[in-house]
């Protein structure tokens, strides 16, 4: 039996029963009631179900780990029996699920769709269509915001405050969905979508590290938690730095957040000394803080107004979304809404439901995921002199980060930071391995595997890891390829391959092995025109991947390119940091590699967050700088590996050999040529200064992008307190010497009588 067409009809849907409950039912008033529709959207952590019955779509969740009460669901609700499979015709169309070359089908989409195609097979005896993920995330995304009154919202200090969208003004805008870990994605129109990026610090690591530190066992028991704690116990606030006279002069408030987990470094106390609420409140507002962090990031960066935050991990939770809510408006300075869906851990599987509708070809254009850099390998020299090195931007690793443009001699500005610094990869580390200093942390990590705790690209999707096809046209890639081609080798001219008769890939593979070739540019025409032919085989990938790199000459521009181009993620890849974590004992997990995943994670998070200010600022250079980068190798190399990946080798990466010590001088420029030693006296850099959201009181009104000019008007006003301070602290200095030098003196005449009586008793004798 063929592939038969099946119809959603969307007109009139709408939201049914409680308005504000989780996940309501929506209604399909006009979709025939004897259709059987189910959709799965499988992630690395929980399978989401959507099915349609009794004129309503419902909307059902299960654990990944527990698959065999999502299989027994489907046989208890009939959604795979009798009429499901029993396709009927309506005005020449298929109204049911049906059949695919003879077998019974669901739409399926996720990582756990590839994993776990041949469980369904075997234990309900259906094959799974299997739809790309962020295909289908945006589509799931487009249908609510395009179909359903009512479907998105804002969430600021408790109170919802229904969306209204205008269909015809919705695009573009940017959708930051948090699973396990994070796709950012920007949407353009219907199918039309580009992932822009992403990062492995996700729902995963918030659940991941909540078990190892509350001993949580569900995440709906970890959000409880976070309601009752206090995150000011164990987060470190610039007061705890500055104090409250130096805040108020570099206009920020007090009770400015400065480094999460910060006030752990500085306390004798174990893990058993803190409470589950005040640990589970601090883990929540340091990562919800940073996914915001890097969502607007990535909105200025593309000139986006627009930013919606969909993912299983929101949970309709009221601190989550006020968290995420509060940080975009205060980065932005309002110019940004986050808003949030009903729905919105079920984007996935709604849009694998509205795939039955793809025959409708209208608009389905997608855009390739990234274009090919001019550069990969960035022909950046190491020489800089005093007239070359301006602007760069500056970036101080300390508890917290804080980047700092620096534009010419004298002429800087601080841009914005991060809450996630040194002072959080110590206080993690301190409540969950014991170390008590950064040395034994770093000899930790290099003993660890964070691969033992980090779920990977291969944990979710399967050995072959993830892969996309080409989804443009053969002449652009034939055009694209020239381009490369030329630019690699300076090829002018080329002789393309015909690979249309060639159906066994394993043949191909090895024959393309065993070509005896001498040309760098042949390679590339091997492996490009190989893709043209076989689409998604991840075996030709690996070995001619393997080809290109026996070739020393081969530039690494055709590995970025050939990446970007079929959307490849190897099965090692970490796809979320402590995402592998199922015990919520400790014990469990050995400190070694707690040690490594959490280095590995912040370093990476450091990186990216990097990369986009640097990218934002149009900056090519950035000098690394602190206390917790010390010179050591192990940090600067992850690093570096994560701004070349980012950048595509486009940003320069330069460490400060005396890094500690801002008035010293550098192994590579004084401070002085590079315009910044005025900032060792202006106590910039010199404290912790960050741009997190603030834990309390009202929002600073303090604009980075002016603070040299406000930092000028706070001295004029107060130069009298500030210089009273000095006075009275220069009296102190001298009552303290007055007092040293009175003890000297009468130590000295003690001796000196001493001495005379001894001379005395020499004479008499």
């Amino acid at each position: 039996m063929g592939g038969r067409q099946v119809v959603l009809d969307l007109g009139g849907a709408e939201i049914r029963g409680d308005f504000e409950k989780r996940n309501p039912p929506i209604a399909l008033p006009k979709q025939r009631l004897d259709s059987s529709l189910l959709a799965l959207d499988i992630g690395g952590t929980l399978i989401k179900l959507v099915y349609f019955a009794d004129g309503l779509l419902h909307f059902v969740k299960f654990e990944r780990r527990r698959l065999h009460e999502c299989f027994d669901f489907i046989r208890s609700k009939n959604l795979i029996s009798g009429k499901a499979f029993s396709p009927e015709l309506s005005n020449g169309h298929v109204v049911s699920v049906g059949f695919l070359n003879g077998h019974a089908t669901l739409k399926a989409t996720g990582g756990g769709a590839f994993k776990f195609s041949g469980k369904f097979k075997d234990d309900l005896g259906v094959t799974l269509e299997k739809l790309d993920e962020i295909d289908s995330v945006v589509a799931g995304a487009n249908f609510l915001l395009k179909e359903i009154p009512g479907a998105s919202f804002t969430h600021i200090d408790g109170r919802r405050k229904v969306v209204e969208i205008d269909k015809n003004n919705l695009y573009p805008y940017l959708l930051v969905n948090i699973g396990s870990g994070v796709g950012i994605i920007k949407v353009t129109g219907n199918r039309k979508f580009e992932r822009v990026t992403g990062t492995h610090i996700g729902g995963g690591t918030i659940f991941g590290l909540a078990k190892l530190l509350t001993g949580c066992l569900s995440y709906d028991e970890f959000l409880k938690m976070s309601q009752q704690g206090d995150n000011l116990v164990l987060d470190l606030i610039v007061k705890d730095i500055c104090g409250e006279l130096v805040s108020e002069k570099q206009g920020l408030s007090s009770s400015t957040l400065a480094s999460s987990f910060g006030k752990v470094i500085a306390s004798k106390t174990t893990l058993s000394d803190y409470k589950p609420e005040d640990l589970a409140t601090t883990l929540l507002s340091a990562f919800t803080y940073n996914i915001a962090q890097i969502g607007f990031l990535v909105a200025a960066l593309l000139g986006l107004k627009r930013v919606f935050f969909g993912g299983s991990y929101i949970r309709g939770h009221p601190s989550t979304m006020d968290n995420i809510s509060y940080a975009i408006n205060y980065w932005s300075k309002g110019q940004m809404e986050a808003t949030f869906f009903r729905h919105e851990g079920f984007l996935g599987a709604l849009g694998a439901l509205m795939s039955y509708n793809d025959h409708d070809t209208e608009d389905t254009e997608m855009e390739c995921d990234h274009e090919p850099s001019a550069n990969m390998d960035g022909n950046l020299t190491s020489e800089h002199n005093e007239h070359s090195i301006f602007p760069y931007l500056l970036v101080n690793v300390g508890s917290g980060v804080s980047m700092i443009e620096v534009i010419e001699k004298w002429k800087f500005q601080r841009i914005i930071g991060t809450h996630l610094g040194g002072g959080t990869i110590l206080g993690l580390a301190r409540l969950l391995t014991g170390c008590t200093s950064y040395a034994e942390l770093l000899e930790l990590s290099q003993r660890g595997n964070n691969l033992a705790v980090d779920l990977t690209v291969g944990d979710i999707y399967g050995e072959q890891g993830y892969s996309k096809p080409w989804l443009g046209g053969v002449t652009e890639l034939r055009e694209t390829t020239e381009a490369l081609l030329a630019t690699v080798s300076g090829a002018h001219s080329l002789h393309y391959l015909t690979l249309a008769k060639i159906h066994d890939l394993e043949a191909f593979a090895s024959c393309a092995l065993a070509f005896p070739i001498s040309a760098p540019s042949f390679t590339f025409e091997i492996l490009f025109w190989s893709f043209v032919a076989t689409a998604n085989c991840l075996l030709v990938v690996a070995k001619l991947v393997t080809l290109l790199l026996y070739y020393s000459e081969v530039s690494l521009l055709g590995i970025y390119f050939l990446a970007s181009v079929l959307h490849f993620l190897a099965a090692s890849t970490t796809a979320s940091a402590f995402g592998k974590v199922t015990s919520n004992k400790l014990s469990d997990y050995k400190a070694e590699d707690l040690a490594a995943a959490l280095l590995n994670a912040f370093t990476y998070n450091l990186g990216q967050i990097s990369w986009l200010v640097a990218k934002l600022s149009g900056l090519k250079k950035i000098f690394f700088r602190g206390t917790y980068i010390c010179g050591h190798e192990q940090i600067m190399d992850k690093i570096s590996r994560s701004l070349r990946y980012w950048s595509k080798g486009q940003l320069q990466t330069t460490f400060l050999c005396h890094e500690e010590f801002l008035g010293a001088v550098g192994a590579f420029w004084s401070y002085e040529n590079m315009g910044i030693d005025e900032l060792a006296t202006k106590e910039v850099i010199k404290q912790v200064l960050l741009g997190a959201p603030y834990v309390g009181e009202k929002s600073p009104s303090w604009s980075p992008k002016k603070l040299s000019d406000n930092l000028r008007q706070k001295d004029d006003q107060m130069t009298s307190q500030m210089e009273l301070e000095k006075l009275r602290h220069e009296n102190t200095e001298l009552k303290d010497e007055v007092t040293r030098l009175l003890k000297e003196n009468a130590e000295l005449r003690a001796k000196l009588e001493e001495s005379h009586d001894n001379n005395l008793q020499n004479s008499c004798k």
